[in-house]
Formats: C-alpha cells, sequence, structure tokens
C-alpha cells in the first residue's frame, strides 16, 4: 500500500516549524508547544490527561455537566478580562511607537572573552509583537555572564535556517569556526570583538574547485579532524582541510592520506586520545573501559581516529608471519602506537567522552547500572584517571548535552521534559564542577 506523506504540524498552532529535542520528540519554535509521535499510528500527541471516565451513573453525569457549564463561563469571563488587558497593553504599545519583541534561544556556546572570563553566543528567535512593522528574525546575541548583560547583537547578513544549531570547532590553528544549519557561509568567532566574521571568501575564493560556489557546507566527522565537507552549486563533493590546504574529490585518496604511515607528515608527533571501550563478542569478560591512546598526527592534517575500541584477535600483515595479537584496536588503525586502560579499577555504564583535549578530559556516565538514574559529568586526571569531580543536575530525570569550553571552565546545556519543563545553561568552574552561573534560556531577560 501505497504510504502518504503529510506535514508534521503542532497540534496547538498548526506551524511545521518545529526542533527535535529527541526521537520523534519536537518542541513548537512558533508557541513553544512540546509534542511526541505515537509510532503506532503515526500521530501527533500532547500529554493532556484525561481522568474520571469509568462509569458512574446519572448523578455523575449532572455533575459533570454543570463543571463543564461552571468552567465555561469562568473561560468566557476570563477571556474578556484578558481581551480588555490585552488591547489596552497593545494600544500602548502601538502608541509608544517602540517594537515589543520576545527573545527564544534556539542554541549558545560559551568561550572565552578578551577579558579572560566566559563568554556565551546565543542563537535566538525574535519575535515581535501584534502591532510591530518588522518581521520575525535570527539574530545572533553576545552575552557576558559576569556582568548580565549583551555586550553585542548581531543579524547575520546570509538567511539562516528556521531554527538553527550553531555547530562549531576549534581548529590547530587555534581559531574556532562556525557554520549555522541551513547556511553554506563559514563563519570565524572573534572573541576580542565579540562577533562572528564571515570568512567564506578567504578560506574558499582562490580555490578553482569552489569557483561554482557553495550549495551546502558541514564539518567533516570529528575523527576526521579539521575538514569541511562541501558540495559546490555543480554537484561536486569535496572534502576540504584548510590548515594544510589539501582538497579531496575523492573519499578513498583522504582515506589514504589521512591512514596510512607511509603518508604521515616527516614532522608528526604523537598525541593523546580518548575512548571507551566497547561489549565484545570474543572476550565478553573484558568490562567496558577507558582508553587513553597514543596515535600520529600533525595538527590540522587529515586523520582518521579510531571508530571504536573492542578487544578482539587482530592480525597484523605488517609482518611477514601475520602475527596475531590481542587488541582493542583493529589493523586499520595504523597510526595508533600504544594504549592503556587509564581508569583499571573502575566499572562504567552506558559512558561517553564529552570533551577532550590532551590534558583536558570531561565523559559522561551513570552512577550504576539502573538505566533511570540521572547520568553524571565527570572531569577525569589525564594522568592518574582519578575523578577530579562530578556534576549531577538538579532536576528530576534531567539530561545534558552540548558541552562547550572556556579558559576556566565550561558551559553545559542541561534539559529536563517533565513536570516542570527545565532548560537552561549552566556554567561550571574546571577547578571544582560547581555552578557559578545558571540562565533559564525558557524565562530568563536577555535583555
Amino acid at each position: 500500500m501505497a504510504k502518504r506523506i503529510t506535514a508534521l504540524k503542532c497540534p496547538q498552532c498548526g506551524s511545521v516549524k518545529k526542533q527535535s529535542v529527541k526521537e520523534d520528540h519536537y518542541i513548537c519554535n512558533h508557541c513553544d508547544t512540546e509534542y511526541f509521535l505515537d509510532n503506532d499510528d503515526i500521530n501527533v500527541n500532547v500529554n493532556h490527561h484525561h481522568r474520571g471516565f469509568e462509569r458512574r451513573g446519572a448523578q455523575n453525569t449532572t455533575k459533570k455537566n454543570m463543571a463543564i457549564i461552571a468552567v465555561a463561563i469562568a473561560l468566557i469571563f476570563y477571556a474578556l478580562i484578558s481581551s480588555i488587558l490585552s488591547n489596552t497593553t497593545s494600544s500602548s504599545d502601538k502608541s509608544s511607537g517602540k517594537d515589543i519583541y520576545q527573545d527564544h534561544v534556539r542554541d549558545q556556546m560559551v568561550y572565552t572573552g578578551a577579558d579572560g572570563n566566559p563568554k556565551i553566543l546565543f542563537s535566538v528567535e525574535r519575535r515581535y509583537g501584534a502591532y510591530s512593522k518588522k518581521s520575525d528574525e535570527y539574530l545572533l546575541l553576545f552575552y557576558d555572564p559576569i556582568r548580565g548583560k549583551i555586550i553585542q547583537e548581531q543579524k547575520p547578513e546570509a538567511k539562516w535556517g528556521d531554527s538553527p544549531s550553531l555547530r562549531y570547532r576549534k581548529f590547530a590553528d587555534g581559531n574556532t569556526y562556525l557554520i549555522a544549519d541551513g547556511n553554506n557561509q563559514l563563519y570565524r568567532l572573534d572573541s576580542e570583538a565579540d562577533k562572528l566574521l564571515d570568512v567564506s571568501a578567504q578560506i574558499f575564493g582562490s580555490k578553482p574547485e569552489f569557483a561554482a560556489g557553495l550549495a551546502t557546507l558541514k564539518f567533516t566527522n570529528d575523527n576526521y579532524g579539521d575538514g569541511l565537507d562541501i558540495m559546490t552549486n555543480d554537484g561536486k563533493e569535496f572534502m576540504y582541510f584548510p590548515i594544510p590546504q589539501k582538497i579531496y574529490a575523492e573519499r578513498k585518496l583522504f582515506f589514504q592520506d589521512s591512514e596510512e604511515l607511509s603518508t604521515l607528515p616527516s614532522d608528526a608527533k604523537i598525541k593523546k586520545y580518548y575512548i571507551f571501550s566497547e561489549k565484545s563478542s570474543s572476550y565478553p569478560e573484558e568490562p567496558i573501559q577507558l582508553i587513553q591512546y597514543d596515535y600520529q598526527e600533525k595538527s590540522g592534517f587529515p586523520i582518521r581516529l579510531p571508530y571504536g575500541a573492542e578487544w578482539k584477535d587482530v592480525r597484523d600483515y605488517r609482518y611477514s608471519n601475520n602475527v596475531t595479537y590481542k587488541s582493542v584496536f583493529s589493523s586499520h588503525d595504523k597510526r595508533v602506537v600504544s594504549f592503556k586502560d587509564l581508569t583499571p579499577d573502575r566499572m562504567y555504564f552506558k559512558p561517553t567522552v564529552m570533551y577532550q583535549e590532551e590534558n583536558r578530559l570531561y565523559i559522561k556516565t551513570l552512577p550504576n547500572a539502573n538505566p533511570e538514574n540521572t547520568a553524571l559529568l565527570q572531569k577525569i586526571d589525564t594522568e592518574t584517571g582519578q575523578v577530579i569531580w562530578t556534576y549531577k543536575p538538579d532536576a528530576v530525570k534531567s539530561e545534558f548535552s552540548d558541552l562547550s569550553v572556556y579558559k576556566d571552565g565550561i558551559g553545559l546545556y542541561v534539559y529536563s521534559f517533565g513536570s516542570p519543563r527545565v532548560r537552561k545553561f549552566v556554567l561550571l568552574g574546571d577547578q571544582d564542577g560547581k555552578p557559578f552561573k545558571e540562565i533559564d534560556l525558557d524565562n530568563f531577560k536577555l535583555n
């Protein structure tokens, strides 16, 4: 049977503009209604709880009807009062000539400002009031959480998507680059002036491969290093690494350049990385381990870090007698020099590496095997494997994601879609992991 495809609309206001918070779970960008999909019937559901529908006889039915009439009268009275108040406010706003608006935060990241203190970049949707002549728009707000004020407001020159997330990556040249969803410009964060600079012409302008213009732009997979995936307007696809200015029209050439020892630059150095092992079918008795490994690379050049770490028997074809040995990495991970279990006496439950530099490591893990527990964020000492500090969100059933860093701490998006709903951006100190600033993204006034 043919399937009928329909647009997924908000059950409250009918808007098709939405953002996904997890699988089959959305928030309407227009009215902020939270709704989800029932995959059995492909129905849109809102959490309304109807009670008291058991058979209670004619007496209860009469009481119910009376209650409905009373509620209806109350609603009509409330609507009249609200209408009067609304008309009064709107009239006042109209006569004042001011543009009344609200800023709805769509994404955020923390960075180190010129003064060494944290600054926050917010991507917001600005919604204007009914009497404003301005249309809703997307803006960048640069916020100082120490002073509690906006220090810069920037409107992107190019059109951004309907609900732009901030995709960002710090390259080996020390710069942080950003790409907004639905946009094919490359931006560089200017932390001195607190603004984004469009560096598209500077990065791509001199390359004949990109002369047709960019149709799509995104960062390469994290495991591939400081690269960009590009499709030009004539349909050609490339991988581009701006620091060494290497362009690959074929993936196999990239894989050769990023994996083989023979293509390793002569001035390559050893860098430390971290990965959690996975459950092994060959060695099921091996627990999940936090693996620290040494990898040969030249900063900014193409790499291909291991996708997984699972104990297995590996045959190494580099030797004439095809040596077989037990390893947590495969024979394809040729640039892995050595590895070790950083925390040999510890058990992990659903762990994830949230952020890593050579000497800076944050992980997410459950406290025990109970999947209903709230996850913990921990900073790990990269020399000893000891836990330096642990942060646990205070709201029940909270989750966290999108960890970004600054010189002396981190920023973390914390959310819970229980009751009450929680959406906040938390700044933690790097020495003790204690929150010193929490910003309620649903109710916080940026201006």
